[in-house]
């Protein structure tokens, strides 16, 4: 069955190692609203005004049922359960398709002064971190410096990788009747090289301008694997579900800056999806 995550269970976090052995779908929303428990994050409705991100996976009954343990999930004494497992909506991020999942709702009442406001569990532990660097993983015309520094968008650190199981597609919808990058999840063998910028206070409000949040993208925390084998927790701007169009070729100047990007970094140019000849 397909159960959707929002917090501790997420990539990166804590309890992600539950989840290791399940597949996973997606990057995908619910409506409502994410509030900061102290030791997790909780939504009490999933309904109503605001959207809540995350993870969806397809789990097996054993899963199922340690996830059960984990959330303090008794199916015979739900009144007694510390969160309570219901089917909601989910939508994911990469193709808009809607599926049917189950998730866990805090059975208590919650605090709202404790919001979370981006909806979002690892956006908001990034943000909890103060002034220090932030981390920001571009696949796209970012992925060139130049391209960067034209945005007048500061760091002081870079690293490279690749992401595993995503690709590269241009089916996000632009302004000039032309397509943008974005990423989708499809797993087996492929990955996405990726540039990482550890960027400086304030920068990454430069980019959520150019990056026209929050109508056009999508600002989500994500973590990344260097390669040198670190891991990071950094933000990464995908495609608002509202804003996906059929796959097509982007414009040649858009396109050159992903392939400065890729020579500059090291990347075979040739791994890009071939769209025309000049790719």
């Amino acid at each position: 069955m397909k159960v959707f995550v929002y917090g501790t269970l997420l990539k990166g976090m804590s309890r992600a190692h539950v989840l290791e052995y399940a597949l996973f779908l997606g990057h995908a929303s619910i409506p409502g609203q994410l509030y900061d428990l102290g030791a997790y994050p909780a939504v009490r409705d999933a309904e109503g005004e605001g959207v809540v991100y995350g993870e969806l996976y397809e789990v097996n009954e054993t899963t199922l049922n340690r996830l059960d343990a984990i959330e303090g999930y008794d199916v015979a004494n739900e009144k007694h359960s510390l969160f309570i497992r219901k089917q909601v909506l989910v939508t994911c991020l990469h193709d808009a398709v809607e599926h049917t999942a189950d998730t866990y709702l805090y059975a208590s009442l919650i605090d709202t002064s404790c919001r979370i406001a981006c909806g979002d569990y690892r956006h908001y532990l990034i943000d909890k971190g103060g002034n220090r660097p932030q981390w920001y993983i571009a696949y796209g015309s970012n992925m060139s410096t130049k391209r960067l520094s034209e945005r007048e968008v500061e760091f002081v650190d870079i690293q490279r990788g690749e992401l595993a199981g995503y690709q590269l597609i241009f089916n996000k919808e632009g302004i000039r009747n032309d397509v943008k990058a974005n990423l989708r999840y499809v797993g087996n063998d492929v990955a996405c090289p990726f540039v990482a910028y550890a960027l400086k206070s304030g920068q990454i409000d430069k980019l959520d301008r150019c990056e026209r949040i929050p109508c056009h993208y999508v600002r989500l925390g994500m973590p990344f694997t260097t390669q040198e084998g670190e891991t990071f927790l950094g933000y990464i701007y995908l495609a608002h579900p509202e804003k996906l169009t059929d796959e097509k070729i982007p414009a040649e100047d858009y396109l050159q800056h992903i392939i400065h990007g890729y020579e500059e970094h090291g990347f075979d140019i040739h791994t890009l999806p071939r769209h025309n000849a000049n790719a």
